[in-house]
């Protein structure tokens, strides 16, 4: 993904001669994570506990400012092309773990229920519809609309859709089924 977003920030685009400007952290990112988990003398559990801790404010400030790029007006004649991705991005999740499930030998319960979780993943889609819309001045706002209010749907069926799943799969308790998340135990010293 590093290269890919590296490539793009060099590329020229048609007649618009946009250069990409975001993205370019990814694979200087990717490396120094490789080299402190890799290369690191053991240190790599340390740095990605420190990302986690910092990662909230940024996280906030990144989805908020995504968020706020969504135009309503822009998104309501999109629904029925929305609506059809949305379906087909599940039925492509759901295929793959059926399929990489059955080849790696998991349990049906596992390989039937696990999708469900994976409906909400969207973090990069993000980042990449507003990289889209960036590079792409003209083309790029259409685009955006598109792929944010199909990630809009799928961060808000996805939370539902994992429920779901936890339950299918016999992971909720009676004494965790209604709780929220401060039910999890803490992770004691050491554990990873």
């Amino acid at each position: 993904l590093g290269a890919v977003l590296v490539g793009l920030r060099r590329a020229r685009v048609g007649g618009e001669g946009a250069a990409l400007r975001a993205g370019g952290a990814a694979g200087p990112s990717l490396g120094a994570g490789f080299v402190a988990e890799d290369g690191g003398g053991g240190r790599g559990e340390d740095l990605r506990h420190a990302m986690e801790r910092a990662a909230a404010p940024v996280f906030v400030v990144f989805f908020a400012l995504a968020g706020a790029k969504i135009d309503p007006r822009a998104v309501l004649p999109l629904l029925p092309i929305v609506i059809p991705v949305v379906l087909v991005r599940m039925a492509g999740i759901y295929s793959g773990m059926r399929l990489g499930g059955k080849w790696a030998g998991l349990p049906t319960q596992v390989t039937g229920n696990a999708w469900l979780g994976l409906v909400s993943q969207a973090g990069v889609a993000i980042g990449l519809a507003t990289v889209v819309a960036d590079v792409y001045p003209s083309r790029g706002a259409p685009l955006r609309a598109l792929l944010m209010a199909t990630i809009a749907i799928n961060e808000t069926i996805g939370p539902i859709m994992f429920r779901l799943g936890l339950k299918r799969a016999g992971e909720l308790t009676p004494a965790n089924a209604d709780a929220g998340p401060s039910v999890a135990a803490a992770p004691t010293a050491g554990a990873h």
